[in-house]
């Protein structure tokens, strides 16, 4: 979806799990030293390495009456735009 409302090719880079972690570490420890928090830190190597992500709204909807009022298509519309305008991305 992000690469079609972008409007560009995607490409995939392979980097070792152990190696992600290295430069989470390095980074981390250089945004102690900037204004900025870092973009990749260990939270965020997490989440990157992960084979499958699974969400399931089921429960949410049974327990708390949750209406998705977003499609995931928009959302990441959205999200992606928001980003861009404010230069995230």
């Amino acid at each position: 979806m992000t690469k079609s409302v972008l409007n560009r090719s995607l490409f995939r880079v392979r980097v070792p799990k152990p190696l992600v972690f290295v430069i989470a570490g390095i980074s981390g420890f250089a945004s102690r030293f900037k204004a900025k928090p870092s973009v990749l830190n260990f939270e965020k190597a997490y989440d990157l390495t992960q084979d499958n992500w699974c969400c399931d709204i089921s429960k949410a909807k049974k327990e708390l009456g949750y209406r998705q009022e977003v499609t995931l298509s928009d959302g990441v519309k959205e999200t992606i735009h928001w980003y861009l305008e404010n230069r995230w991305m």
